[in-house]
């Protein structure tokens, strides 16, 4: 079992900041966004114009989320834990 510390960049899904890239890898394993479907399918690799995260997604050191998956496979489930830890 893979045991991967990831940092997760929030609320965009693009990474803007270079310097917070460089700082969290320094105490992350990983960094990712949260992408969906759609527009990685349209626009795998981010080819919307951002070269340094095309760089670590092929190093594997970035790497999307995508909220569909977890609705597949966890269905409402996650959505009446998360309603449940909520309230």
């Amino acid at each position: 079992m893979n045991h991967t510390k990831t940092a997760l960049y929030y609320p965009q899904m693009v990474i803007p900041n270079k310097q917070w890239i460089r700082q969290a890898l320094l105490y992350w394993d990983d960094i990712g966004s949260i992408v969906p479907e759609a527009i990685w399918n349209e626009h795998p690799y981010f080819e919307i114009d951002d070269e340094e995260t095309n760089r670590l997604y092929e190093a594997k050191l970035y790497r999307p989320f995508f909220p569909e998956q977890l609705r597949r496979k966890f269905g409402s489930k996650i959505e009446d834990s998360f309603y449940q830890e909520f309230f």
